[in-house]
This record gives structure tokens, sequence and C-alpha cells, in this order.
């Protein structure tokens, strides 16, 4: 995919999957500069890698990760599984198991995995990556409001 690439020993996005400016394409996904500058100093370039290959699948409401993005009846999101999700994206299950609880920056994770029942659903953070113009409902936000131990 070329999202990241190294050279001279430093790591760069291609502008094709992150540039700064006004939008109105409903298929990009808002990512705070200030918090992908901190993602970029702390998590490995591999993750990076990874969440932004995971960002198509971000649902447009909810930031769910998700088969259908742009569903608008929230009943009817087909979550990924994390046998799904790491199909869409091209790891393996295992790595992606591994991968997503090391994916933070400062306190904050990258990405939640909800557990319902038996089933695991996972969410991006809204303060890195956001598909919205307009600020993230307060219940997406306090998802993310935990101390790490």
């Amino acid at each position: 995919h070329r999202i990241i690439t190294e050279a001279d020993g430093e790591y760069y996005v291609n502008q094709r999957y992150h540039f700064r400016g006004a939008f109105s394409d409903q298929h990009v996904v808002k990512s705070y500069i200030t918090k992908v500058k901190q993602v970029y100093r702390e998590v490995k370039a591999a993750d990076i890698g990874l969440m932004y290959r995971m960002l198509p699948y971000v649902h447009m409401e909810t930031n769910a990760l998700c088969d259908n993005p742009f569903e608008k009846n929230p009943q009817k999101i087909r979550w990924f599984s994390r046998k799904e999700l790491a199909e869409a994206i091209g790891v393996n299950p295992a790595t992606l198991g591994r991968r997503l609880p090391k994916m933070t920056f400062g306190d904050e994770y990258v990405i939640a995995r909800i557990k319902v029942g038996g089933s695991e659903r996972y969410t991006f953070n809204p303060n890195v990556f956001y598909r919205r113009n307009t600020k993230p409902d307060d219940t997406l936000v306090a998802m993310f409001n935990v101390n790490k131990t």
C-alpha cells in the first residue's frame, strides 16, 4: 500500500492518505494533527501502517470499524470481528490481537476493543481519527477515558 515510507531513517505518510485542509468527501477520515504527531512519536511505524489501513472501515457516525462504514441505520452496522478486521487489512488475526492493545499514545488507546456478550467489536479513538466534521459524541469520547496501568 506504500502508506508509510522510510527515507534516511525518517518515516513519512503517503500524502494520498494524509493531508491538511478542508474536505467535503465522505470517504475522508479527519485526523487531529497534534494527536497524530504524538502517535508518530510513540507508536511503531508498522502499527501506524495498520491504523491507516483501517481508516476506510471507520463508520461515518460511530467510529466503529465495520464492513459498511456509510450505513445510516445503527442497527444495520456490520461490525468487524478480529478475524474479519484482520482479513480486511491483510494481517493475521493473532498479530492484530497482539498489536491493538499496544497502540497507545500518552495515556490514551488508539482503538477500543468492545465486548458485548461473546462478541468483540472495535472502534477508533475520536481524538485521533474521526469522519464527521462535528464534535465527537460524548459517549464515544468517554469510552477512551481510561488510565493505562
